[in-house]
Order: C-alpha cells, then structure tokens, then sequence
C-alpha cells in the first residue's frame, strides 16, 4: 500500500517518514533517485550522474520526474512504484505536489498525505539550519504558495501545529487504511 507523503520544503517529510517507518516495521521508503549531491549525513536515495539519469529517461523507466531549478533532476522508478502497489504492509515515497499529480494521472493507487505548514519564517529557518544557500531558500520559500493550493488534491491535509503532531496523525491514517485491507 503506498502512501505519498508531499509538503514545502522544510515541512517535516523525512521526519514524518522515519517514524512511520519506526511504527510500522516491516514498511520501507521508497528512495528518490536523483542527480544532486548527496547531503551530510543524508540516507534514503539513489544518486546516479545526469547522463544516467538521461538514459533512464530515454528508456522510460520513470514513473515521474523532475529538474529542479534547472539543475538536478529527482525522479520515481517505474519499478519501485510497482513493488509499492503490490506490497500488504505501507510503503512509503516523498513527492512534490508536481510528482504526486502525475502519478495520480496515471491511476496508480496509493493515499496522498500533504503536510501543511504556513509559516514561511519557519520554513526559512529549518531550510537554513539543513545549510541550505539563500539563493535556495529563497527558491524554495517562493514555491510554498503553489504548493499549498495543490493540497487540495491530496486525501489528507495534515495543518498540525508541530511535528509531533504530524507524526501522530500520519500513524493514524496509516492504521486506518491498514484496517482496511
């Protein structure tokens, strides 16, 4: 069962999805690959050159993609998506509102969840302390507004005034779509 975690930037994703994935054993995250430099202490993608990536493109082996400030691009393998789908226990991917919308198109099944931060102050300053440039935060703080509008396309908006918060009502959507199956 995959369930696409979206919000701005610095919104608490990958924090989110680390619990999640203390909370539900035998769920993973599904990695991004993309072309960027890996970032201190970062886990969880696949990096591969831009020329690869490009070949990638050329043999449709994406589900979605992206080129991100006209740099780096960040992509979903058509492969991980389907082991997602087929997959009993959560499974779990970070997209961007542009990601999930496509893949949505697509019809494949999975449960969006966007986390909904307002304070563009905060954002700017959780960009910062990850060391983010300020050519960058600003980048990223210009999007929140697109972002936010987008929301409303996804099955659950998550607007928690803290991280805990957050995290605790993504554990009870998960569990409710587990109770389900």
């Amino acid at each position: 069962m995959l369930f696409v975690i979206s919000g701005p930037t610095g919104s608490g994703k990958d924090t989110v999805i680390n619990e999640l994935l203390k909370n539900f054993p035998n769920s993973y995250k599904v990695p991004s690959t993309v072309t960027r430099a890996r970032r201190p202490g970062e886990e969880g993608y696949r990096y591969i050159s831009q020329e690869e990536f490009k070949q990638k493109i050329q043999n449709d082996e994406f589900v979605e993609y992206v080129q991100v400030f006209g740099t780096d691009y960040y992509g979903t393998l058509k492969t991980d998506i389907e082991n997602a789908i087929d997959c009993k226990e959560p499974v779990f991917r970070i997209l961007d509102v542009d990601g999930y919308q496509k893949i949505k198109e697509l019809g494949i099944k999975c449960i969006g969840i966007f986390l909904c931060v307002l304070d563009k102050e905060e954002l700017a300053r959780r960009i910062y302390l990850r060391g983010e440039s300020q050519e960058d935060i600003k980048r990223r703080i210009a999007r929140v507004d697109y972002e936010i509008q987008m929301s409303k396309n996804y099955d659950h908006v998550i607007d928690g005034k803290s991280l805990l918060e957050n995290v605790a009502t993504c554990i009870k959507i998960v569990e409710e779509y587990l109770d389900k199956v």
